[in-house]
């Protein structure tokens, strides 16, 4: 993952986040500055040392905010799973990194898009509310699917989460249930497949082995 950011130039990133902030704020649901801190933080890690190791003043600094609001937003970030904290560094979480290719592989595929029939990008951004998940959906007609979800932690630590563990029970009672059927259906189709004589031999047998066990 770090190996395909680092293809790309410091800038190019810097702005492609800038470009993706409507999506960004849906879906972790933070703020404009909090936005421009992940961008920080990206900017850095982007580096030679692959991690973020500026000063809480000089983030602040480019970020345009306090120190208090900085604390307040890395100890959001860290809730949400948006990054890793280290002894005097600061790591952008996996799960961050994929959702941030994913948007970019949209992007890569409407640039493409625009270039093969000559229609403006941004005009057509613009319409779709500055959404590049919108402006996909617009251009080639269906939502594109992300398999990393935001998981809901049950009350209960010991269990997963609320989804996952009602899923997992109605799975069990439905694989039951189909293992019934199927195998009733089966029964049939070998009933059927036999003749009258064999049927009745079967069930004289059957009778025979009632009697013996009475």
């Amino acid at each position: 993952m770090n190996d395909k950011i680092n293809t790309a130039s410091q800038k190019q990133i810097k702005g492609f986040i800038v470009l993706v902030e409507i999506d960004l704020k849906r879906k972790y649901k933070i703020s404009k500055h909090g936005v421009k801190l992940l961008q920080q933080i990206f900017f850095y890690q982007c580096g030679s040392k692959k991690k973020c190791i500026a000063s809480k003043e000089t983030l602040a600094k480019h970020t345009g905010i306090s120190k208090r609001q900085l604390y307040n937003l890395l100890r959001q970030f860290r809730l949400k799973g948006l990054i890793v904290r280290g002894r005097r560094e600061i790591r952008l979480s996996t799960s961050f990194l994929r959702y941030l290719m994913w948007l970019h592989s949209l992007y890569s595929s409407c640039q493409f898009w625009s270039e093969h029939y000559k229609v403006k990008l941004q005009w057509l951004w613009k319409k779709c509310g500055k959404s590049m998940i919108k402006l996909y959906k617009r251009i080639f007609g269906i939502k594109p699917l992300f398999t990393s979800t935001a998981k809901i932690l049950h009350p209960n630590n010991r269990l997963k989460d609320i989804l996952s563990f009602n899923m997992n029970n109605r799975t069990k009672i439905d694989t039951k249930k189909d293992k019934m059927t199927n195998l009733r259906q089966k029964i049939i189709e070998i009933i059927d497949s036999l003749s009258l004589e064999e049927v009745k031999e079967i069930y004289l047998r059957k009778v025979r082995q009632m009697k013996g066990l009475e």
